[in-house]
């Protein structure tokens, strides 16, 4: 009986979304780096967490 209470819940909670707010705002965090040439093992990632114990610059 618990769970069929949750889940009329949940199915209100849906219906008031989708009347009141039809439309949702999606945001994706964009990055931009501006790398000296020296620097190696630096890549892009998507989760923009970075190993900085691979990092290293070019001594030449």
């Amino acid at each position: 009986m618990e769970q069929e209470k949750k889940l009329a819940i949940l199915a209100e909670a849906d219906r008031l979304i989708s009347t009141e707010a039809p439309a949702f705002p999606i945001y994706w965090y964009a990055t931009n780096y501006l790398i000296r040439p020296e620097v190696e093992n630096w890549n892009p990632l998507l989760l923009n967490n970075h190993p900085y114990k691979f990092v290293r610059l070019a001594t030449d």
